[in-house]
Formats: C-alpha cells, structure tokens, sequence
C-alpha cells in the first residue's frame, strides 16, 4: 500500500541491447529521502497492477534480464520502497518498441511491424530501421515517421538469416532501440548473379538481347520483362521454365528504346530476384534550318557505365563522330553536298561498354534529303578555277535528273540529263553567253518517286 508522503521515480526511457536482449532502464530517482530502493514491474500483464520484475538499490539505471520483451510487448512502471512502505506507480509507464515480422515468400517481402514507444508523449520524433549483418555490422535501411508502424523489405536471399531492430528516436537525440527480430527464410538456393550483358537492334524493328545466369541456381524459372521506363511498367515478353543454361538470348520487335531485364521466378510466378537492365536504343532524327539531330536515350545499367556512343552515317565502317556523355549529335546538311548520297540520309548509334567487350548498335533512323540541295544565285565563268560552272549541288543522288538553261528571250541555252555536269557560259555555237540573268528548270524525282520541280534565276557575270 503506497503512502502520501513516498514518491515513485520517473522513468526517462527503456532501450533493449540488440545484440544481448538486456533491458535498460534509466529514470530520475524518487525525491523522497532515505529510500530502501526500488521495485521494476511488468504493468499490467498476469496479474492486476503488475508483476514484480526486480527489486533494486537506490539509484538511476540498470540492466536486466527480461526474455518476454522478445516475445511481446511490454509495459514498464516503478515503484519506491521505504520501510516496507510501496509508492504509487510512476508515471508514465514506458513501453519500448516490440518488433515483430511476416515473410510473404509470394511477394518476395518481409514487412516489419512494430508497437510505439510509450512514454515520451509528443517528443518521439521518429523512427529508423536497422538491419544486423555479417554477425556485428549495423546498417540503416531508412526512418519512418513518429505515426508509422510498418517498413517493408523487398528481395531478400532464402537460407539466410536477417536480423533487424528499430530505434525510437526522441525529439533530444536519445534512441530507445526495440527486441532484435531473427528471420530465416528456408528455400533452394537462387541465383547468385542474373547480369543483362547488352541489347542491340539487329534491325530497324528487331532487338537481340543476351544475358548469363549463374549455373549452380537451384531455382530455374526465368521469365525476361521489357519497359519503356526504367523504372516501372515492365510486362511479360517470355518465360523460360527449367530453364539450365549459363546464358539466354532473346529477340523482341520494338520500335522505341526499350528496357528489358531477365527476373528469376519463384512458385507464385512473381519476380523476386532481377538482373541489371539491357537498353534497346531507337534514336529519333529530326531536321531544322539543314540541321540534322539525332537524339537517343543513353544505355544504363553496365557496372562500369559507357566509355563512348559512337556515331555512324550510312553503312559506313568509320565512325563520323563520338561522344562520351552527350546523347545527341547534330550536323548540317550543306556540309554533305557533293556527296552524292542516297535520296534519304541514315545514322546509327554504337554504345561502348566501358572496360568490357560489349556494345550495343542502335536501330537505324533516316530523314529525307530530297528538298535539300543548293542552287548558286551566280557563277563567273571566266576561266580562272572559281566558279567558272553553275551547277546545283545535291546531298544525295537525284534520278531522272534534267537541268535547262534559258536567256531571257525563252531561248535554251543549255540542257544536261547529268547532276554532275552544269553550265560553263559557252552557247551552242561554242562562243560564250552574255552576261546577264538566265532562268534555270531542274526537274529530278526523290526516293519516293515523286517528280520535284524547281525553277529560278542565275546571274552569268564576266569580272
């Protein structure tokens, strides 16, 4: 029976030692004077009031045994004793974090649950979730807020123990750290490496992609997934049961950059272990003022990242430019005059795998040309190797192709059927034309067949 006069200590928290179990209590001593010391309860379980724990000595802390807060929560109180004579209860009673967890070996997760800390009222500020490896390395998978009660734990490894405890922290700074909770999950073994070594486009529309699996797995079923978000969005492209090679190939038809990756697969058909991701680039080309650009989205996911992207045009065999972190390249059409390409203009990207042997060929974009060829306003010809022939200069190679010079009365003054041949001044009878302003008509189809016309002035002048 407490009396007026004897005063209960005041509890300031309770921490549990993950490695140990041992419960520590620290509170403020009671103000009563010549105390015998205090008694430890566990409030309110077994028996109404409480169950004696401990009884100990005047002082300020201590460290105790206590194996049920591994098995449920439990709520703390103290009392101060004096002659025989019990206070009242202190107040308020303190309950440490009780952690427990549920493995959903579908899912592939382990949920965390865990009680709040009674005590500290509006000062608890949050909470972090600890992760114990390699016997004694702490790590922290992250903080909750002072409301949440839940973290949850995707992708674990089967035939492994994890062992994990939450700190309640307090608006000061002091941690109040729960039971540890041991999870072992029993299973075959998985995996111990899924690596997507590199996709390319084998054609505009075709991408191949190839992975290596480790072979001593003792789960088999694979399934590869695609996306045209890294993150999110990955649907089914193939499954691949019982499957035992060290490596897969696959094909896919996509016609924008695409994200593929090959998921081990367990008995609910989820997911639950993944390899890094294999990126299909389709570039995207587009032309403003002669500019041509070609855009892509750069390839992620090699360990070691891209050394370079290198730019082709056509089927040629050397690169025409290369980058090593830009993703785009741009050049000007003027500067593939007399090239004599073809009516439309392709490139294609090559990324190199920086400090390994793969390398992943981008579909091929075109644009058409056919509009973009250069007429000179003038020409002097004269003789002297400058300008001496009025000839209009294609990017490309123009079909059926007809140029026709008249003066200014309607008379032709000259006529090729030839793109590489132009006008060098002389008329018909071989003496030169006058100077002056001539009118030209060019007519010549495109490589889709369809006739382009095109007509205007040119100044023939003598220096």
């Amino acid at each position: 029976m407490g009396q007026n006069n004897l005063l209960p200590p005041t509890i300031e928290y309770i921490s549990i030692n993950p490695s140990t179990q041992m419960v520590f209590i620290q509170w403020r001593p009671s103000v009563t004077d010549s105390i015998d010391g205090y008694i430890i309860s566990d409030y309110g379980f077994y028996t109404v009031g409480g169950t004696q724990i401990l009884s100990v000595s005047p002082s300020q802390s201590v460290s105790l045994n206590y194996p049920d807060v591994s098995k449920r929560p439990v709520t703390f109180t103290m009392n101060t004793t004096k002659k025989g004579k019990l206070s009242g209860f202190s107040e308020p009673k303190h309950r440490p974090v009780y952690l427990s967890s549920k493995t959903d070996s579908c899912a592939h997760t382990i949920t965390l649950t865990w009680t709040k800390y009674i005590g500290w009222g509006d000062s608890l500020k949050s909470y972090r979730i600890n992760y114990i490896h390699d016997g004694f390395k702490i790590d922290s998978l992250g903080s909750r807020l002072s409301t949440d009660t839940t973290f949850v734990i995707i992708n674990y490894d089967v035939n492994k123990h994890y062992n994990y405890y939450i700190s309640a922290i307090r608006s000061d700074g002091i941690n109040s750290n729960s039971n540890k909770e041991n999870v072992f999950i029993p299973g075959s073994k998985i995996p111990d490496f899924i690596i997507a070594e590199q996709a390319t486009m084998i054609t505009d529309h075709m991408a191949e992609v190839q992975f290596s699996l480790d072979p001593s797995s003792e789960v088999k079923n694979y399934q590869v997934t695609k996306s045209v978000d890294s993150v999110s969005g990955f649907q089914l492209v193939k499954k691949f049961p019982n499957y035992t090679s060290n490596t897969l190939t696959i094909t896919d038809s996509t016609n924008q950059t695409t994200y593929y990756r090959l998921e081990l697969v367990n008995s609910c058909d989820r997911g639950v272990k993944f390899s890094n991701l294999a990126t299909a680039i389709v570039p995207v080309i587009t032309s403003l003022n002669n500019d041509i650009l070609i855009q892509w989205s750069g390839y992620i996911d090699w360990p070691a990242g891209v050394q370079s992207y290198e730019i082709y045009r056509n089927d040629d065999l050397i690169p025409i430019g290369s980058t090593t972190s830009q993703t785009s390249y741009a050049e000007n059409i003027n500067d593939l005059t007399g090239k004599k390409l073809s009516g439309n203009i392709c490139y294609h990207v090559e990324a190199i795998e920086k400090g390994g042997s793969h390398t992943s060929k981008s579909a091929k974009v075109c644009i058409d040309l056919d509009l973009s060829i250069f007429i000179p306003e003038g020409f002097t010809p004269n003789g002297d190797g400058k300008n001496d022939v009025f000839l209009p200069m294609f990017p490309f190679q123009p079909t059926d192709y007809t140029l026709v010079v008249f003066n200014r009365y309607g008379f032709k003054v000259f006529e090729s059927k030839n793109s590489d041949e132009g006008w060098n001044g002389l008329l018909n009878n071989g003496k030169s034309a006058p100077d002056g302003v001539y009118v030209y008509f060019i007519t010549y189809k495109s490589s889709s067949g369809k006739t382009i016309e095109r007509r205007g002035n040119i100044s023939l002048i003598y220096p």
